[in-house]
């Protein structure tokens, strides 16, 4: 089976992942609110051809896959959002690596 990163040297890429923190207030409450959750690096992989097939029509798809290590500071959820480039992805799944436990991929699309 092709392995996805042969070499973490492969993870080139920064991302952001962005998503409900805690802060504390100044009566000492913690409070929820959006803001970073922690920086990774990854390796970015272009869309598939089956991608463009399944897109209705549309020529260029708007999917985009990060893989990043299995182990992360913080868990990952479908509710958080990864800025890229200066753009903003919605996760849409997370592929874990539960056989290896080394590199899971998650799964974006582009929000305009």
């Amino acid at each position: 089976m092709k392995q996805l990163v042969n070499n973490p040297s492969e993870l080139t890429e920064v991302i952001d992942f962005y998503g409900k923190t805690y802060e504390q207030n100044d009566d000492g409450v913690m409070v929820p609110s959006e803001g970073k959750v922690f920086t990774t690096w990854c390796k970015v992989l272009s869309d598939l051809f089956n991608d463009y097939k399944t897109e209705a029509g549309n020529f260029m798809s708007s999917k985009t896959s990060f893989v990043i290590r299995h182990e992360q500071p913080e868990e990952i959820d479908t509710s958080m959002e990864v800025h890229w480039n200066g753009k903003k992805y919605k996760i849409d799944k997370i592929l874990k690596d539960n056989s290896y436990k080394q590199y899971d991929t998650v799964v974006c699309t582009f929000v305009k």
